[in-house]
């Protein structure tokens, strides 16, 4: 047991006493001072720029990039067909699906349990798919289509592959149950607008839904059988993008020409995004899969936002020197967010 200090046999007692607890008072300020200097270096830092990785041609109108690293990306264009960017690499690679022809590529999806196995839609009514990786691709002519239907949505089922759902710029909506050695028209309410994206429900692969150019938004429950129109409080009928979350509960945003981007629950009643949503035209967007809430939408005047509640509330990233954003890909792993862009390629940046 420590003996008390007397003041009157030890006069400096009380000054040791109290320069030891003025260092420890000035010590905490330094920890303050410095961890309040590291918070507004981290609020004030600069942003992230954008990466061009090309190529500076056509307009990149579909992405889609491989779910675990290291990770291909794929970009369909509208003049130079399917670019493909391997792992490592700095260049693209070009894939010709149809011999000495420029096809325009508007649909691109991959297998979410084999990411070798890749559907590629085009024009002329066709399906190509490959399950290598692009090294070789099997040619899927679609029945009831001819020279001038446009493939421009594609569906793949996350539980079974062998369950691929293709709309057409014509309207028409299409599944196959064995891998594309047959197929059958589905009849659906949402007439003869563009399809623009078929989704699969990742927790009820019996739901899918179809997004259009014109006519909304359509649900079935079972499998594409019956289909409900799913439009109510939509703010705009031109959808050009759809996204669901993985995560619980269902949400679905989608991308509208005129009515920026809405956001649905799983009854479908749909509202329109909250602040900071500074366009009407949205073309693009990705949804993080291991943040919920965390969506990123790109429009018109090559902006891009993000919203990490819902939609509620959105912010401004800095916008890559280009005049529309087509396609936005995240890579979840490495938070690396891509964009198709209009005549200047793919851009990338990081999210970190």
């Amino acid at each position: 047991m420590h003996a008390a200090i007397d003041p009157q046999r030890h006069p400096g007692g009380d000054i040791e006493t109290t320069r030891a607890r003025r260092r420890a008072v000035v010590a905490v300020s330094f920890v303050l001072v410095g961890a309040a200097a590291v918070a507004a270096w981290r609020i004030t830092r600069p942003p992230a720029p954008w990466i061009a990785l090309g190529p500076a041609a056509g307009i990149v109108r579909a992405l889609a990039l491989e779910p675990r690293p290291p990770s291909a990306l794929y970009a369909g264009t509208s003049d130079g067909g399917l670019l493909v960017r391997a792992p490592g690499e700095s260049s693209w690679r070009s894939v010709a699906l149809v011999a000495g022809a420029r096809v325009d590529v508007r649909a691109v999806a991959l297998d979410a349990r084999d990411p070798a196995t890749v559907y590629v839609g085009i024009g002329r009514g066709r399906l190509f798919a490959s399950r290598d990786r692009g090294a070789t691709w099997r040619d899927m002519p679609l029945p009831g289509t001819s020279a001038a239907t446009l493939v421009s949505a594609i569906g793949v089922d996350p539980t079974d592959a062998r369950r691929v759902y293709v709309g057409t710029g014509g309207g028409a909506i299409l599944t196959t149950t064995d891998g594309g050695a047959g197929w059958s028209r589905l009849e659906h309410p949402i007439g003869v607008a563009d399809v623009v994206a078929l989704l699969v429900d990742p927790r009820d692969h019996d739901t899918i839904y179809g997004a259009t150019a014109g006519a909304g938004v359509g649900r079935s429950r079972d499998g594409g059988r019956s289909w409900e129109p799913m439009s109510a409080g939509l703010s705009s009928p031109t959808v050009e993008a759809l996204a669901i979350e993985s995560h619980p509960p269902v949400v679905l945003y989608a991308a509208t020409s005129g009515g920026g981007v809405n956001v649905s629950d799983a009854e479908g009643a749909w509202r329109a995004a909250g602040s900071g949503l500074s366009t009407a035209v949205t073309w693009s967007l990705a949804v993080d899969a291991t943040r919920a809430g965390t969506v990123y939408a790109g429009g018109s005047g090559g902006q891009v936002f993000i919203s990490t509640d819902r939609g509620a509330r959105w912010r401004a990233l800095p916008a890559p020197a280009v005049d529309t954003v087509w396609a936005l890909a995240l890579d979840a792993a490495t938070d690396v967010l891509y964009a198709g862009t209009s005549g200047r390629g793919v851009f990338m940046r990081s999210e970190r």
